[in-house]
């Protein structure tokens, strides 16, 4: 935009000009095209003002955002950090109860199975009661034999004849052969 005043078309163009009255419409056409300068200058100064504030606004604006942005970057690093620590522990948590839960259900089972063999005891109709049977029969199966082989010997040693009862074990001694032995109190 050019600053130069542009003269006006003068009307009395080819007419005597009074060159006081020339002068003064110049001077006063230039105070004019000055005071019309002056206001459009003011006007820059102003617009170039504002501008400037306003892009200083920005500046601290942006500014502001960058410092907030930087805090909540290391807010976010923070919580990641404790997000990754929770789930490592959480982790760890988990495998222990996943393994004792195994231990415990081994520990059931066997539980389970104890339970069972030794129900499977107290009922007739099963093999461990039926070897049961079969071990308690063999033990009184001996306990009979010894008591009567016991009685045999002590009928055919009666004690008026074998006070000290030297016979009686003798007897009990060659029917029953590894038998159990009485306690010698001579």
């Amino acid at each position: 935009m050019s600053t130069e005043p542009h003269d006006p078309p003068d009307p009395t163009e080819g007419a005597t000009i009074d060159p006081r009255a020339a002068a003064a419409a110049q001077v006063e056409a230039l105070a004019q095209a000055n005071a019309q300068s002056n206001k459009t200058l003011r006007s820059l100064v102003e617009k170039v003002r504002d501008d400037a504030y306003m892009r200083e606004k920005k500046v601290d604006l942006l500014e502001v955002g960058l410092k907030q942005t930087t805090r909540v970057m290391w807010l976010v690093a923070v919580v990641l950090a404790l997000i990754f620590s929770m789930a490592i522990v959480n982790f760890n948590n988990v495998s222990a109860a996943r393994r004792n839960a195994e231990v415990t259900a081994n520990v059931a089972r066997n539980a389970q199975a104890t339970n069972e063999l030794l129900y499977g005891c107290l009922r007739p109709d099963t093999e461990c009661s039926r070897s049961n049977q079969d071990a308690q029969r063999k033990i009184l199966d001996e306990i009979k034999k010894y008591e009567l082989t016991a009685l045999y010997c002590l009928r055919i040693n009666p004690g008026a004849e074998d006070p000290r009862g030297d016979e009686f074990i003798a007897c009990i001694n060659r029917l029953y052969p590894g038998g159990p032995q009485l306690p010698d109190n001579r």
